[in-house]
């Protein structure tokens, strides 16, 4: 079983859209600048065991695929 990936999306916009679309996640995390009502990166959020990051530049979908089938 493969237990360790780290998938990688050379155009983040499509993921990071999905991400903060209310209707695929109940939960996103990040950071929220107070004075300038600014959310900064990184985003992240969770779909079962698998962790979703979105940085400024990237964004990248990882964990062990191996713990994912076992959930499903």
């Amino acid at each position: 079983m493969i237990d360790f990936v780290r998938i990688h999306y050379r155009d983040k916009e499509v993921l990071e859209r999905h991400v903060c679309n209310p209707d695929n996640f109940q939960e996103v995390g990040s950071s929220y600048e107070i004075h300038s009502k600014e959310i900064r990166y990184p985003l992240r959020t969770k779909l079962d065991n698998m962790e979703i990051v979105v940085n400024e530049k990237s964004a990248f979908v990882k964990n062990s695929i191996h713990k994912l089938k076992n959930v499903l």
